[in-house]
């Protein structure tokens, strides 16, 4: 996580230059003059073997290398093939804290894992001398195995991170039935050590219940993961769980269990079933955000709905934050209904809107909440770049003409109580603030021209607050939320009409951000004048991006810095909300703005 995590703070290098897999270490190294380039002594990975597709992913931050346009890592895997090398290219010489990384893959199985680091093309014609003295910082390498799946042994003994597919057999044990031990080789763990199980299924559609329980947490029937399913457990379903140690252990060691049958006439004769992708990974244990700032402000993240069903998602989100934000599945284009609302308006026209609520992708967030002890910000009742042109239509069909300002008003009041009151009646105490209206202002601070202002006029926000005040319980805070909400024409042209509210409890200032722009100092100005005003304020979408030539650690510093004015201003902050949890599922995922890695590995403050 690009927050930082004490535990994991880096080794000195060794003289020897031998790494160990997975530890981050930093040092200097001395690169020699070779012919045309520079190179530094090989390093050595502690790797006894690998096989056929496996990848090693080769990273560190490169300084005193200034002299030099380009820096390439080579490694044995690719036969030290210049051509083949990955390479990082400066047209000025590389700068100080320049990041370098290369994935290697081997093209068969063999042991003994070396690479090196090689300077070229130096700025001036004349070498800097025979060495120059290199620093290293963060220099990590990870290894990633094949991602197919091999055959699962008949012993059922597995390496971690490998993936296995094969037939297995559920016998009949007292009222249950299970598939033999499967054992983790060299798998050795610590009490609160995590890991993840997961595959998919096939074969086990006579039973209702699929438990998976190990050995690390004592074969807990009643605390083991289970899927329930009520009509049987169809082919192809996924299955994961993230279990925690209760225990030390030498192995991990664990078995599937099956149960309720479908049948309740269900002989006792073995189940043929088949495993596909069956794969055993650790889990890190990541900074808990949300308990260091507990005594300051809320911190929260915004997910989605297929997070909810990945385990992995869920430890995190669960380990980090103590409030969530749906991304989407909470704005009108997600919970509309436009064949129902269209049925409903062709049996009395002026009929109010049909909304998919109870079997919505927000049930699910909302469920995994309450099942968790999460509280949600309600985003968003009024966003018309998220609202389908047909709900503002007559009949709300595609091509009906637009309604009149009556009509219009009538709908958005049946669309705010409808939510509302399906939220406060089904989870009580769960939603504690809404973003009443999203995005309505230009940064000139005047009302955008939409369908909303279009049909009923400016005062539709005022308009929007006023029905929010009204079906909303009294606890439930009430915000107006949109980006650029620090710069003078906007603040000001929202300070100017927030006393028209009915009622507004505060502002969510979005901040998608830059490395430069918009500057601390700026941000926190704009929280003064808001709380000034009498406004609470959240930081509801926060992330930092940085272009290819950025690295993670100035955006660390940019987040570091702003988390430090936020911790300085919590008398008048109550919420900062990250806009995701990971590059790879963020909106801006090429600008790597969020705290975890693609792959959910955590970053470094």
């Amino acid at each position: 996580m690009k927050l930082g995590n004490t535990n994991d703070e880096a080794s000195a290098l060794p003289e020897n230059k031998a790494l160990t897999l997975g530890t981050k270490y930093t040092g200097t190294v001395s690169a020699v003059k070779n012919e045309n380039v520079y190179e530094a002594q090989y390093f050595t990975v502690n790797d006894s073997s690998y096989s056929e597709g496996d990848s090693y992913i080769i990273s560190y931050s490169l300084s005193n290398a200034d002299d030099f346009r380009q820096v390439a890592t080579q490694s044995n895997l690719n036969n030290w093939s210049w051509g083949d090398a990955k390479k990082v290219w400066a047209g000025d010489g590389l700068p100080n804290g320049q990041e370098v990384a290369g994935s290697f893959t081997a093209a068969s199985a063999g042991s003994g894992i070396s690479f090196k680091i090689r300077l070229d093309s130096p700025t001036a014609e004349a070498t800097p001398g025979d060495s120059v003295e290199l620093s290293l910082t963060n220099l990590t390498v990870v290894k990633v195995t094949n991602t197919d799946s091999i055959t699962l042994p008949e012993s059922m003994a597995i390496n971690k991170d490998r993936k296995y597919s094969g037939a297995v057999s559920a016998v009949k044990d007292g009222g249950s039935w299970n598939v033999q031990y499967f054992n983790v080789n060299d798998s050795a763990i610590d009490t609160g050590d995590m890991f993840k199980i997961s595959f998919k299924i096939s074969g086990a559609s006579a039973f209702k219940q699929l438990a998976v329980q190990s050995n690390v947490d004592g074969w807990g029937w009643a605390d083991a993961p289970k899927m329930w399913k009520n009509d049987g457990i169809a082919d192809g379903t996924t299955f994961s769980a993230v279990i925690k140690a209760t225990q030390d252990c030498d192995k991990i060691t664990f078995k599937l269990w099956f149960d309720n049958p479908v049948d309740e006439t269900f002989d006792t004769t073995p189940v043929a079933m088949t495993l596909t992708d069956l794969q055993i990974k650790d889990i890190a244990p990541v900074a808990d955000l949300g308990e260091a700032y507990k005594n300051h402000f809320a911190v929260g993240a915004a997910v989605s709905a297929s997070m909810i069903d990945d385990v992995e998602y869920q430890h995190i989100i669960k380990s980090c934050f103590k409030t969530i934000t749906a991304e989407n599945e909470m704005k009108p284009d997600a919970l509309l209904n436009q064949k129902a609302s269209q049925e409903a308006a062709e049996a009395d026209a002026d009929a109010e809107p049909v909304l998919n609520l109870e079997y919505s992708g927000m049930s699910k967030i909302l469920d995994f909440a309450k099942d968790n002890g999460l509280k949600v910000r309600g985003h968003s009742l009024l966003y018309a770049q998220q609202t389908p042109d047909w709900f503002f239509n007559e009949g709300y069909t595609a091509n009906g003409a637009k309604v009149d300002a009556t009509t219009m008003e009538a709908r958005m009041e049946s669309y705010i109580r409808q939510v509302i009151e399906f939220v406060d009646t089904n989870y009580p105490g769960v939603v504690t603030a809404w973003d009443v209206v999203n995005e309505a202002l230009d940064n000139d601070g005047t009302v955008k021209s939409d369908n909303w202002s279009d049909i009923m006029g400016d005062d539709y926000i005022a308009t929007a607050f006023f029905y929010a005040n009204y079906y909303a319980p009294e606890e439930t805070k009430l915000y107006y939320n949109d980006f650029n909400m620090e710069e003078s024409a906007k603040k000001a042209a929202f300070l100017a009409l927030a006393p028209s509210f009915d009622r507004i409890d505060g502002i969510g200032m979005q901040e998608h951000i830059s490395l430069t722009y918009p500057t601390v100092a700026n941000i926190g100005a704009a929280v003064d004048a808001y709380k000034t005003a009498g406004l609470d304020v959240q930081i509801t979408e926060l992330d930092v991006q940085i272009e290819a030539d950025e690295t993670v650690e100035a955006q660390t510093d940019r987040y570091e810095a702003l988390f430090t004015m936020f911790k300085s201003k919590s008398d008048k902050i109550s919420n900062v909300t990250l806009w995701g949890i990971d590059d790879g599922t963020s909106w801006r995922k090429a600008k790597r703005p969020l705290l975890f890695y693609s792959d959910l590995t955590q970053g470094f403050w």
